[in-house]
């Protein structure tokens, strides 16, 4: 619960600053994976699983943006 804030307050009010910051999405994508269990119900595990997906589809959208801009 005490990582579970951390999440919300210190890294996506950094990303607000950066938001095409990958290394930072992927950290919150990482740490949101590494609080959730699987199977277990509640809201709080929901959230985290929820944070991870949004964190990692950011990543992804990032890289294919830049990937196209290269090309």
């Amino acid at each position: 619960e005490v990582m579970a804030h951390l999440i919300d307050k210190y890294l996506q009010q950094g990303m607000k600053l950066d938001p095409t910051a990958t290394f930072a999405w992927r950290s919150v994508g990482l740490s949101a994976l590494a609080i959730y269990r699987p199977g277990e119900p509640g809201d709080e595990n929901a959230k985290m699983a929820d944070t991870a997906i949004d964190a990692f589809e950011k990543v992804a959208n990032i890289v294919e943006q830049i990937a196209v801009k290269e090309s």
